[in-house]
């Protein structure tokens, strides 16, 4: 598990992810960097302090990133999930400030599950 409390152990745990998805899923590993390295950022700049976990259990990574934070509203991202609405909200994300990470995180993995708080996400892909 990497723990992430200031720039200095978000810095190292990008090495550690970038070098897990090497390893692991060579042909993803910048895609899935990508989407990781999105819900770093959006968990470290809302909570402070991140949890992240990785695991390959046979073709499978499971990535699991929670932060401190009050978490967001999660049941319009979850609806969007469900339904794979997210092509229709592509333009309106290029003109927001924000938000494009979700779709991110949902273009390059199999499946993006938050928690009813908001403040963890759990990211698999298939190997």
């Amino acid at each position: 598990m990497l723990d992430i409390k200031n720039d200095g152990d978000l810095k190292r745990a990008q090495v550690v992810i970038s070098e897990f998805l090497e390893w692991n899923a060579p042909s993803h590993a910048l895609a899935l960097e990508v989407a990781i390295n999105e819900a770093l950022n959006n968990g470290f700049d809302s909570g402070g302090r991140v949890r992240v976990k990785t695991r390959r259990i046979g073709s499978k990574l499971i990535i699991r990133v929670k932060d401190d934070g009050p978490g967001f509203n999660t049941k319009r991202v979850n609806v969007q999930l469900k339904e794979d609405r997210f092509e229709e909200e592509f333009e309106k994300l290029l003109e927001t400030d924000g938000g494009r990470g979700i779709f991110l995180m949902r273009l390059f993995c199999d499946k993006v599950i938050y928690n009813a708080k908001g403040n963890e996400v759990l990211l698999m892909k298939r190997t």
